[in-house]
């Protein structure tokens, strides 16, 4: 399938091909499923999940969703990241799901809005930068990634399954199975799928690796999108609404598109342009990488109510349910639980 996917789903000037656009509806529902995973069907953030409730909610949500039902078994996982003394809700989980050609999907999941070390520390620790050579040893110096970023993808790789004891770890079961890995994740999530994607081609250099993303903030300095548009080429696609802020941050071109973002309709409040104005201050050198498709989005009108919710309750908005319309999916076709 990852063959097909890139050269079939794009044309050369990298826009979506209207017939092939399933791919990426597949990719989005997986993504989607996988954040919500420790979500119960009533709309309860789990605190210490279970991993077979978790891998429970995968498969039944695969099962009930248009594009994955029948598609997709899981063969690894889901691992739990819970940081210690934590509060207790996931900081990640990824899964690794096999589809009907024998192709092998890596999913890790976004925010968790009740992680407190999701919020405070891989999604907004970017103030330091760490070498990616300290995780990637034959990386050249200058190739940096957030703290944050960091933190997720060395929890990630460190987290054991409980559900796959002869490959407790990640790496364990890419090392031992399969030759074609498309990595998947959405916000956060793909913010961290494109350093695992070139951890893993490094790692294991005999295997194919292909990354697909959706509303991903950057993960690294411009160094590290040249490193990672350099070792994934064709490879790869970064999707995002081009009224989404999330991929905005946290390059400064991008930061500039959140200041005027949703006028006339929607003005930015004056704390959240004070903000952008003060990371656009720090110089940080974070940027996208290439290998992009803008799905053009449009101000939803309906749900601006003239209150000082409007401007968070439009970016949620832009955040997640565009994504399923934009790539021509219903709100019923991702099977996930209330309040994702």
């Amino acid at each position: 399938m990852a063959r097909e996917f890139i050269r079939t789903l794009f044309n050369q000037e990298g826009n979506i091909m209207e017939s092939q656009s399933t791919q990426l509806q597949t990719a989005l529902t997986l993504a989607y499923i996988v954040n919500s995973a420790t979500t119960s069907d009533a709309g309860v953030v789990m605190q210490n999940p279970d991993a077979s409730a978790t891998k429970i909610n995968i498969t039944t949500r695969i099962s009930k969703s248009k594009m994955t039902a029948g598609k997709f078994s899981v063969v690894w996982g889901p691992a739990i990241y819970i940081p210690d003394n934590s509060d207790g809700y996931s900081a990640n989980v990824t899964v690794a799901l096999k589809d009907d050609s024998g192709d092998i999907s890596i999913v890790t999941s976004g925010t968790n809005p009740k992680s407190q070390f999701d919020i405070s520390d891989e999604d907004n620790e970017i103030t330091t930068l760490q070498e990616l050579s300290g995780l990637i040893k034959s990386c050249p110096s200058g190739v940096q990634i957030s703290q944050g970023a960091w933190d997720g993808v060395e929890g990630i790789l460190k987290t054991r399954s409980v559900l796959s004891r002869t490959t407790p770890l990640l790496a364990d079961f890419v090392g031992s199975t399969g030759r074609i890995f498309n990595i998947i994740g959405h916000s956060l999530g793909g913010a961290l799928a494109t350093v695992l994607a070139v951890y893993f081609k490094d790692a294991f250099p005999f295997r194919e690796f292909h990354c697909h993303t959706f509303a991903g903030p950057t993960a690294g300095n411009g160094a590290f999108a040249q490193y990672f548009n350099e070792n994934m080429e064709s490879r790869t696609r970064r999707v995002f609404n081009t009224m989404d802020i999330v991929p905005c941050a946290w390059s400064n071109d991008g930061l500039s598109r959140i200041l005027n973002i949703y006028e006339p309709q929607l003005p930015t409040p004056a704390q959240v342009s004070e903000f952008v104005q003060y990371v656009q201050s720090l110089n940080l050198g974070y940027a996208q990488p290439e290998k992009s498709v803008s799905l053009k989005g449009a101000v939803n009108t309906k749900i601006i109510l003239s209150t000082p919710d409007d401007f968070m309750n439009q970016a949620a908005y832009q955040h997640i349910a565009a994504y399923v319309t934009l790539l021509g999916l219903q709100p019923g076709d991702i099977a996930t639980p209330p309040g994702s």
